[in-house]
Parts: structure tokens; sequence; C-alpha cells
């Protein structure tokens, strides 16, 4: 009989890929260390800082000869171990926040970052369990996961298998949305909403199609929801042009997703330009900026994304035929994003993204704005400005508000949605 082969980097490196591809390499941290009593201990295999919330992941791997159809119980029973010991050792991170002995964090860009977490940290647990081998046997013949949630250690805890995890990336790939989805798991386990052998990927349908069911459970008016076998599959099947416009559509959001992985490269750059705000000396890149301006970029969710991007596009374009482009989005009542492309000097340019969106924050009358800068869309070399305003007072308020359908246009109101 063969021994079983310890792939847990294997693993890993699987799970990494996955997330680099949900969160980026900005907001993953692999493997972080901590110093406890003078020895170092890793506080979880990743960790994704995002605000006041930390998603823990911990990765456990086993290889697999048998089918489940093949499997004894004792099998199944060594698979449970596994999730088991994954859902204990979320404790560690749990008590390095109460304690406030993780300091500081490394991310996938290689940019260590100061961490603050506590015990007050909104911390949600993830068990990724990598069943290597079952990809020899057909998708009905791999163990599956069912009722994979637990409240443990004081920690919400999700419980996924790589692959299915890897499928859910393909519906869901920001931060806030992954976390909509964990609170509506979260919600429906924990009301006992959702029969237990209902399957994950009919769930995330769920959550991606009948949003108006899925507020009406969380709220209290439906108790409980049967859930279609294999609507996954007929979602994959009956739906499959309109999925693929919407992925086509949301290709425009990724232009944030390219803004997000760039912007480490701005930390101690120093363009010379000053601040237009008289607020600092210089708009020299530092590591607070970065990360400051990439999580409000990153708490767009995707549909959202899309709708910046196409105004973003378009501005690109725009700049091409003209010299300049400029859009104002509001993704919330009180938020809103800027783009400005420009063929100008960079401190013009800087001089101008500032005066648009404080143009914007006044004549929308928000109470923080995003604002990215950029070369048109044909530029040989591509570089942007950003910069965020919140909570601040204009002594010419009125003049600026006066000037937005100058600098604007006059203002659309619609609807977007996903499909």
């Amino acid at each position: 009989m063969a021994a079983n082969v310890n792939r847990g980097d294997e693993a890993e490196d699987l799970v990494e890929q996955i997330c680099h591809k949900m969160f980026l390499a900005d907001f993953t941290v692999r493997n972080p260390k901590f110093l406890k009593g003078g020895a170092e201990k890793e506080a979880a295999d990743f960790l994704v800082p995002f605000g006041s919330t930390l998603l823990a992941f911990q990765v456990k791997s086993k290889t697999e000869t048998k089918s489940a159809f093949g499997k004894e119980e004792k099998d199944f029973q060594r698979i449970k171990g596994k999730i088991s010991d994954g859902i204990d050792q979320l404790k560690t991170i749990r008590r390095a926040l109460n304690a406030n002995h993780l300091k500081t964090i490394t991310n996938g860009a290689g940019i260590t970052l100061p961490f603050k977490g506590d015990s007050n940290t909104n911390l949600i647990g993830l068990v990724i369990l990598e069943l290597f081998g079952e990809e020899q046997f057909g998708e009905d013949e791999r163990t599956g996961i069912y009722n994979g949630y637990t409240f443990h250690n004081n920690i919400p805890t999700h419980v996924f298998t790589r692959e299915i995890f890897d499928t859910i990336s393909t519906e869901i790939d920001t931060i806030p949305d992954l976390i909509s989805y964990l609170t509506a798991r979260k919600g429906f386990y924990e009301k006992g909403a959702l029969s237990p052998s209902t399957h994950e990927l009919d769930f995330l349908t769920l959550f991606k199609t009948k949003q108006e069911l899925i507020k009406k459970v969380m709220g209290g008016e439906i108790d409980l929801v049967a859930v279609t076998d294999d609507l996954w599959k007929a979602y994959r099947s009956k739906h499959i042009d309109l999925i693929n416009e919407r992925d086509y559509r949301n290709r425009p959001s990724l232009l944030i997703d390219e803004v997000i992985k760039w912007l480490h490269t701005s930390i101690g750059y120093d363009p010379g330009t000053g601040d237009p705000t008289g607020r600092s000396e210089s708009m020299e890149g530092t590591i607070e900026n970065y990360y400051g301006t990439i999580f409000e970029l990153a708490s767009i969710p995707r549909i959202l994304r899309r709708m910046v991007g196409e105004k973003f596009l378009e501005a690109l374009c725009k700049a091409d035929n003209v010299g300049d482009g400029q859009a104002a989005v509001t993704i919330s009542p009180d938020t809103g994003v800027v783009v400005l492309a420009t063929n100008r000097k960079r401190e013009e340019r800087v001089r101008g993204i500032y005066n648009l969106a404080a143009v914007a924050y006044c004549g929308l009358h928000l109470a923080k704005i995003i604002a990215i800068a950029t070369e048109p869309l044909s530029a040989p070399k591509r570089s942007y400005d950003l910069m965020v305003l919140a909570d601040v007072t204009f002594e010419n308020h009125i003049e600026l508000e006066s000037k937005l359908t100058e600098m604007f246009g006059s203002l659309k109101r619609g609807t977007i949605t996903e499909y």
C-alpha cells in the first residue's frame, strides 16, 4: 500500500492562485508569522485583511485513491479529521488578535504593512480542503462537503473543497462580493434555512440569481428554502449566453483591478508636483497612501467596477481623439469616482484631476470621492495619479457646485444589473 505524501505546500500554492484571482496579491498574505514568548508562530495559512474584517484560511490536503462511492466510513472519518484540524487551528489567529501579537504582515506584492487587528476584528474563518487524486473521478464521484459551516472558537467558519472554492471564484471575484456571500451563507445555515444536503454550487446559484429571496431570508421573512438539485447545472447550461455576455461586459471593470495591481509601484515615488490640496508638502507615495487607496478601490463590488470601468474606458478613448476625457460616477449615495485621461504634463494632470474631484465632490454632494488620472488609451507607457477626498470643506463650495454640468455634462441616472 502506498503511503500518503504530504502535499501541503502544493495545496497552498493552488489556494494562493485562487486568492490572487479573487483578492489580488495586494490583499493576500501567505503564512503570516508572529512572535510569542520569543518563538515564531504561524498565524494562518493565508490572511486577507480588509478594513475591520479579516479572512483567515487554513488549507488541508489528503491524497485519495477511491471515489466517493468506493469509500468506507473510516475513509470519510479521516477526511472529517482533516477538516476538524483546520477548524481548530483557526484558534491561533484568534489568540494572536486578542493578544495583539500580529504587528506586521507582508502581502503577495512583497509590501510589509502595519497590522492593527485586535479582539474587535470581524474574523471569518475558511477551511479549504484539497483532495489530491479525486480529479481522476467524474464530478458526481468526487467527495463533497455538505453543511460546511460551523461556529467554533467564536469564529464563523466556512468549509469548502479547493475545487468548489475555485468554482465560486468564477462567479465571485472581489473581496466585498465574497464577504456578502459568506454573510448570506452564515445567515442561512445559522437560521436553519437550508437542507443539510444542499449542494454548495446550488446555493451559489441561488445567491447569484435570487437576491430578493436572499434578503427575505436574512430579514426573517422566510424560514426555509428548498433548493432544487442541479440548480447550478441548469444555470450554467440554460443561461450560458447570459453568463458569457456578463463576463464580456465585466471586462472594463478589470481596469480598476489593474490600477490596484499597479499601485504598489508608487511607494517611494515623488512626482515632484506638490500637493494641489495644500495639505502636505508632496504627493510622494507612502505605504499608508498605497494601502488606503487600494482599500477604497477594492471596496467597489464587481458590478459597480463595471460601471466605473465603462466610463473610464470612454474617457481613455476620448482622450485619444481630443486630448482629454473625463467622467464622474456615483457608486453609492455618498461616494463617487472621477476619472481623467489626458496627454497633459504630470503636474497639470494632478491639478486637473484634483479640480475635477472637487467639482464632483461639491456638485454631487458626496462625503467621499476617489479620483484616478492616467494617459490616453494609446499611450505607449502608463502611469496613474490617485487621490481620495473625504470629509473636506471647500471655501468656494457654491462656485465648485455650479461647475458640475460644465465639467461633466448633464446628469444621467440609471440602473445596472449583472445580467
